[in-house]
C-alpha cells in the first residue's frame, strides 16, 4: 500500500530507497577498503574479497583495474601523490553509473567528494541529468599498489564492474564508492494530501505507530520499518558544490587523461563551494575581536611544537585525548577541543605551507615540513595572485574557527610577514 501511495511523488523524480544488509543497490562482492590492510596483503586466500573468482588454490598476483573517476582521474597524482605505480591507463566509461557530488566533505573546507553511483537507485527510471554512464580512467596496478590504493581509501566500498574504453576494449575491473544512505540528500516536504495517502498506508499495513502518526501537515522524510531491517525512504538526492581546488584536480587529471571533451567542459562548470556571509561575519569577528598579529601573546614555532603536537600512540588516556589541541594557520595559534582536530598531522604546527602544497597537488607528507618558518609561503604574492590559494587555506581557518578561539601568534610567522611588508606599519595581513 504504501508503495502505491508513493508512486505519484516518484513520477516526479524522488528516490525509493530499499535499504537492507547487504545493501541491494551492490553484489554481495562488495567490501569495504578499511579491512584491507598492506600487512595482511600476504595473508589474502580463497576467503579474501582480493582473491579473483575461483583462485582458490594459488594466491592471485595478477595486476588489478580500478575506475578513477574523481581525483584518481590524475594519474600524475597517483603516481607522485599516493605512491602507486601505475602499468597501464587510459580513458574509459563505466554505463549505468553516474558522477555524484552527494558526500560529505570537510565542513567549510571540502564541502563535498565526487562518488559513483548506480543509476540504476532511480526506481522511475529518470535519468540523475549527469548522463547514462560515467567517464574517467581505467588505471592498471600492480596488486601490492592495488591493496595500497584500498588502505588510503578506507571507508569506501568496493564494486565490480564492466570498464568500456575508448579504444573499444572491455575490461573488469573495480571502483570505490558509499552506499547510497551514507550520502547527503536533500528532504522536500510533501503536499498534506500526500502524507495523508502514506499514513493511511503505513496503519493499514501495521506498520509501527510511531513512523505512522505524523507530527505535522508536511514532511520531509518518511522512514517506515517494514520487516528484518528493510525501509523505504522518500528523499531528493542533491549534489553539493566541491572546493575550487578539488575540481581543478578533476578537470586536469580528465584532460590529461584524454576524457571526452564534452564531459570535462560539463564537470568544468560546475559550481564550487564559496563561504556564506555567515562563515565570512564570524571569520571577521573572531580574527577582528582579538586584535592585530602584533598585539596577540608570542608563541613560537618550537613551544607549539613541543607542548600541542600528537603525542606517541599510547601516550594518552582515553580521558586526556578529550582534551585540548593547538594548531595555527597564517600564524594564528587556536586552541579547540582535541577531537575537533580533523588530523593528528595538525597539531603542534602551522597548517599554512601544508595546505599550500594541498592546492598545488603536491604531497602532503613528502619532506614535511612540520610547520617549520622556512617553509613559510609568501602571503602577500598569494593574496595578489588571486588564484583561489590563499581563499583555500583561509576556508581552514574558518573550519577551524567553528569551535577555537585564537590564543596567540607564531613569533617566527611575524617576523616574516614583516620582511614581505609593502609598507613600515602597514597591516600584516591587509587580506584580512
Amino acid at each position: 500500500v504504501l508503495f502505491l501511495a508513493s508512486l505519484p511523488l516518484l513520477r516526479q523524480g524522488a528516490y525509493l530507497e530499499l535499504s537492507r544488509t547487504p545493501s541491494p543497490y551492490f553484489s554481495p562482492t562488495l567490501m569495504m577498503a578499511a579491512a584491507l590492510d598492506d600487512r595482511d596483503a600476504e595473508k589474502t586466500s580463497k576467503s579474501s574479497p582480493l582473491s579473483s573468482p575461483g583462485d582458490d588454490a594459488v594466491e592471485d598476483k595478477s595486476p588489478i583495474w580500478t575506475f578513477g573517476f574523481g581525483s584518481n582521474m590524475n594519474v600524475g597524482l597517483l603516481q607522485s601523490k599516493k605512491g602507486l605505480r601505475v602499468l597501464d591507463s587510459t580513458p574509459a566509461v563505466v554505463p549505468g553509473w553516474r558522477l555524484s557530488f552527494a558526500m560529505k566533505g570537510i565542513s567549510l573546507v571540502e564541502a563535498s567528494w565526487a562518488v559513483a553511483q548506480p543509476i540504476t537507485d532511480r526506481v522511475d527510471g529518470a535519468s540523475s541529468g549527469q548522463g547514462e554512464e560515467i567517464h574517467g580512467v581505467a588505471v592498471l596496478l600492480p596488486r601490492e599498489d592495488y591493496l595500497k590504493l584500498a588502505k588510503q581509501e578506507r571507508g569506501y566500498f568496493e564494486a565490480y564492474v564492466t570498464i568500456q574504453t575508448y579504444d573499444g576494449r572491455e575490461l573488469q575491473g573495480r571502483l570505490f564508492t558509499k552506499e547510497p544512505e551514507k550520502l547527503e540528500s536533500e528532504d522536500t516536504p510533501c503536499s498534506a494530501r500526500y502524507l495523508r495517502v502514506l499514513v493511511q498506508g503505513a496503519r493499514e499495513a501495521g506498520i509501527d505507530a510511531k513512523y505512522a502518526s505524523p507530527s505535522s501537515f508536511f514532511i520531509a522524510f518518511i522512514q517506515v520499518s517494514l520487516c528484518r531491517g528493510v525501509r523505504v525512504c522518500v528523499s531528493v538526492r542533491q549534489d553539493t558544490p566541491c572546493s575550487a581546488r578539488y575540481l581543478r584536480v578533476l578537470v586536469q587529471g580528465a584532460r590529461e587523461a584524454g576524457i571526452d571533451a564534452k564531459y570535462v567542459k560539463r564537470l568544468e562548470t560546475r559550481p564550487t563551494y564559496q563561504p556564506s556571509e555567515a562563515t565570512l561575519a564570524r571569520r571577521a569577528s573572531v580574527l577582528g575581536g582579538c586584535g592585530a598579529p602584533e598585539s596577540l601573546p608570542v608563541i613560537t614555532v618550537a613551544a607549539l611544537r613541543a607542548g600541542w603536537a600528537d603525542p606517541p600512540r599510547g601516550a594518552y588516556s582515553p580521558e586526556e585525548a578529550k582534551g585540548l589541541a593547538r594548531t595555527a594557520i597564517l600564524g594564528y595559534v587556536l586552541e579547540l577541543p582535541r577531537d575537533k582536530v580533523r588530523f593528528s598531522s595538525h597539531r603542534g604546527r602551522d597548517l599554512t605551507a601544508r595546505q599550500s602544497r594541498q592546492w598545488r597537488g603536491l604531497s602532503l607528507d613528502a619532506d614535511d615540513d612540520f610547520g617549520a618558518p622556512t617553509a613559510f609561503p609568501d602571503v602577500a604574492a598569494m593574496a595578489s595572485r588571486k588564484d583561489g590559494e590563499l581563499a583555500f587555506i583561509l576556508n581552514w581557518m574558518d573550519h577551524y574557527l567553528q569551535n577555537a578561539k585564537v590564543v596567540g601568534f607564531l613569533a617566527e610567522f611575524r617576523e616574516h610577514l614583516e620582511r614581505g611588508r609593502e609598507s613600515e606599519g602597514g597591516p600584516l595581513l591587509p587580506f584580512l
